[in-house]
């Protein structure tokens, strides 16, 4: 539920947000502490308890019609008291602060190091652990406070309990002495009382795991609340076929400002992307480059101004509908641990089972060799982690990503978006990608984000983003000539590479 929920809304904005990823976070910690099966577990225990309680009561009555009264109001007391304390308890325990949250972050780290050479060879092991101390003690200083309180609350419910047993104990006990009771019959009062002061008083220990998984659940469908889009409401319609040819996109006068942030993000934009036509994004780093792309996504929407696709608002089109006619190469791209085959496949599931339509895109991204050397081809799984499993370089997995986008592609997808897609590439295969670029982006509209400025001669037209709105547009080697924004930025790398820059 709380996986479907955080992938309802159509935008990213929610887990760009700090305190929303906060929430998050903390409901995905409940769960992983409090399962909901304990929640099953606990009621079974309660009713089995209740049951026995419910039984006993019924066996008392028959010695004293007021007994069973007595037992359950000091039960029912009981229970209400303990729900409440037990329920303010366990809402302490789930409410995992800063600290405990960093605490568990150090643990994790060093548990499953990200970077176990780092770990050893810079020999900060040990003030990790003394962090790690100090947050896990701070954290728990809340929770440890709570604790007297539950005690004096279970010694409050078993002094319930005593006294209306001990009621019925001196009843049963004058009862014996003036012969109105045998041996027998008093021993079994006694027994029927306690087990229903027992039974209908309620488990403390199965109260306490109920209302700690319970406290779970509330909290993960207290965040899904706040993402109220359904599946069934963002699926593209099924009638809607991939568009056949590339369609016109333009940004007229767009803004963008994330949320919390001091100025835009880009500002007065305005750029047109032909059908069929490449463009390459360059500019430094903050200039907007990987705004506009998530607004072409429909990751965010224009805070000013507006999107067209052949003339209609992008706001107007089903956001599933368009996601199909996009494929992207993220710089920042998924590294799933699953086989090559769903790795692939997930820019168009449909292509899971056609090997050679697969083997083809492979082909395409440079990455057909590596899934033939794999041991066990398509089905190797990319993670040492598991038997059979492989590791992949920087490289590798970027032709990988590369072909989940081209899988896109033969799926319906007519703009393709490359940001970096030679980021992790050695010289020599970032060459032999753009010696076949004219080759994967044939029939495509494309936009690839780029920092190395000399790879963008291929494609049909440059844009230079400068403080969030386009500075200069044209050829390669129109821009050379100019000597204007785009020179500059060219001059200025040449010169580093040859040492000259600074």
């Amino acid at each position: 539920d709380l996986m479907d929920a955080v992938n309802r809304p159509e935008g990213v904005e929610h887990l760009e947000d700090a305190a929303s990823r906060a929430r998050i976070a903390q409901a995905v910690e409940d769960v992983a502490q409090a399962l909901p099966g304990y929640a099953v577990r606990a009621l079974h225990q309660a009713a089995g308890s209740l049951s026995r309680g419910i039984a006993a009561a019924i066996l008392l009555a028959g010695f004293a019609w007021w007994a069973p009264m007595l037992l359950a109001a000091a039960a029912l007391y009981a229970r209400l008291w303990l729900s409440r304390r037990v329920a303010s308890f366990t809402a302490g325990l789930l409410r995992l602060g800063p600290d405990l949250q960093r605490a568990t972050y150090l643990r994790d780290f060093v548990l499953r190091p990200t970077c176990p050479g780092e770990l050893r060879v810079f020999g900060f092991l040990e003030w990790v652990l003394e962090r790690y101390r100090w947050h896990a003690e701070v954290g728990l200083r809340e929770i440890a406070a709570a604790r007297p309180r539950l005690g004096r609350m279970l010694v409050g419910v078993a002094a319930a309990e005593w006294a209306s047993f001990g009621v019925l104990a001196v009843w049963v006990a004058a009862a014996a002495l003036r012969g109105s009771f045998t041996a027998g019959e008093a021993v079994t009062c006694l027994q029927a009382a306690w087990m229903a002061a027992e039974g209908l008083a309620g488990d403390p220990n199965a109260e306490y795991e109920l209302g700690w998984a319970m406290g779970a659940i509330v909290r993960v469908r207290t965040v899904a609340a706040e993402f109220p889009h359904t599946r069934e409401a963002s699926r593209p319609p099924a009638a809607a076929p991939p568009p056949v040819s590339p369609p016109a996109v333009a940004f007229e006068g767009v803004a963008f400002r994330y949320p919390g942030a001091a100025r835009d993000a880009v500002h007065d934009l305005d750029l047109r992307l032909a059908p069929g036509e490449s463009l390459a994004l360059v500019g430094v780093n903050g200039s907007g480059k990987t705004t506009l792309v998530k607004l072409l996504l429909r990751l965010h929407r224009p805070t000013r101004g507006r999107i067209t696709v052949d003339g209609r608002d992008l706001a107007s089109i089903d956001p599933q509908e368009w996601r199909r006619t996009v494929a992207v190469l993220f710089q920042d791209f998924a590294r799933w641990e699953l086989p090559l085959r769903e790795n692939v496949a997930f820019g168009h599931l449909a292509l899971r089972e056609q090997v050679e339509a697969m083997e083809e895109v492979l082909d395409r991204a440079g990455a057909l060799e590596l899934a033939r050397r794999l041991p066990l081809g398509l089905d190797t799984v990319l993670s040492p982690r598991f038997r059979g499993g492989v590791q992949l370089s920087a490289g590798e997995w970027q032709r990988v990503a590369l072909a989940r986008a081209l899988a896109a592609v033969a799926g319906g997808a007519r703009i393709l978006v490359l940001d970096e897609p030679a980021a992790s590439l050695d010289l020599r295969s970032e060459a032999e990608l753009y010696a076949r670029f004219l080759d994967v982006t044939r029939g495509l509209s494309t936009i690839v984000v780029s920092h190395r400025l000399a790879a963008t001669r291929l494609v049909d037209r440059v844009v230079v983003l400068e403080g969030g709105r386009v500075v200069e547009s044209g050829r390669y080697d129109e821009l050379l000539a100019r000597r204007g924004p785009f020179w500059r930025l060219y001059s200025t790398q040449a010169g580093a590479l040859r040492g000259e820059g600074t």
